[in-house]
């Protein structure tokens, strides 16, 4: 592949993975910006809004360790990269469905099952597709910046806008979108990275 065409894919691939995991933590920290709305309508008491945070924590962290060792053992990436985007995004349509706790808890639960192995895998393919003199830069921009930006910085006020404007139940619904744009790009630029199994490794 021609150098101009290496970089430009490169470029690309980081602009994608980058607003992916901006986007999950979008997602993530969504309940936290609208917890006065929820509370309100839902008769949530303080405990269960810590509760919803609590378990969206546990769930992503165990399937980052799960998810992320079954991706390494298949050898594949992208598969698993666009079902995660288009779960938890079909999740965060889902908080905003929900009536009651448990089914709000249900979907942050799901929520974090999928966005867990999300960074662990992007981080898999970005090493693979970045010239080393740019690996550092691609990995950091991928796992903090987009993530501070979009995440913590972007989401307060799209969010609590959103739920001032409409209601919190469409701020949810908004929430989902991005993830479901960034799984149509993954399926139509991004490509496999060539790696083996981990398995046939050892």
């Amino acid at each position: 592949m021609p150098l101009k065409n290496v970089k430009t894919y490169e470029n690309g691939l980081l602009l994608i993975l980058a607003l992916s995991f901006g986007f999950a933590f979008f997602d993530r920290n969504a309940v936290s910006y609208l917890a006065p709305y929820l509370v309100k309508d839902l008769g949530l008491s303080n405990t269960q809004v810590g509760m919803l945070g609590s378990a969206l924590a546990l769930s992503w962290a165990v399937s980052a360790l799960v998810i992320g060792r079954w991706s390494d053992a298949a050898g594949v990436r992208k598969p698993f990269l666009i079902g995660m985007l288009l779960v938890f995004s079909a999740c965060s349509v889902l908080s905003g469905l929900a009536t009651s706790f448990s089914m709000l808890l249900a979907s942050r639960l799901i929520m974090g099952i999928a966005e867990g192995p999300l960074m662990p895998i992007c981080l898999a393919i970005m090493t693979v597709e970045s010239t080393p003199s740019r690996r550092g830069r691609n990995i950091g921009i991928v796992q903090s910046l987009f993530s501070s930006l979009i995440g913590a910085a972007l989401a307060p006020l799209v969010l609590v806008q959103l739920a001032e404007l409409f209601h919190w139940r469409v701020a949810f619904f908004i929430a989902g979108i991005p993830g479901i744009l960034c799984a149509l790009a993954v399926m139509r630029f991004v490509r496999e990275p060539q790696l083996h199994p981990a398995a046939a490794e050892t």
